[in-house]
């Protein structure tokens, strides 16, 4: 039963520590694709979640197994939830602005070798060759 835990909690904290390293490395990508923020956001507000919910969790009895159920899908709930909103709002909103706006700007991304140009809502794909 412990044992269990103690690996989902060191799981858990390895993908945190993990995702705090690849936003660090992403944070000066431009803002149309970074989503560094909306991360940060998310961890913060587990953290928050995690200094109320795990004392909480331990308050409560082993024989109140309906209450300890509540306060664990209420706690997965608002972590999901903060992830999801955190991340996927931003992005919503920008799209939001962008069907008001009209907005006719091209991006460039470059991966691996490859261009993707994104002009007037058409994705023109060129490959640069590698010498």
């Amino acid at each position: 039963g412990d044992g269990f835990w103690a690996a989902i909690a060191m799981i858990n904290v390895g993908a945190l520590i993990l995702s705090c390293l690849q936003a660090y490395k992403a944070r000066n990508h431009s803002d149309e694709f970074s989503e560094a923020r909306g991360i940060g956001i998310a961890m913060f507000s587990w953290f928050q979640l995690a200094t109320v919910g795990i004392p909480v969790t331990l308050l409560l009895k082993e024989t109140d197994t309906k209450a300890r159920y509540f306060v664990h899908i209420g706690l997965t709930f608002a972590i999901c939830t903060s992830l999801l909103v955190s991340i996927f709002f931003p992005i919503w909103k920008k799209k939001n602005e962008y069907d008001k706006t009209g907005s006719k700007r091209s991006s460039t991304l470059h991966i691996s070798g490859v261009t993707l140009s994104v002009n007037q809502r058409r994705i023109i794909a060129s490959a640069q060759s590698i010498a």
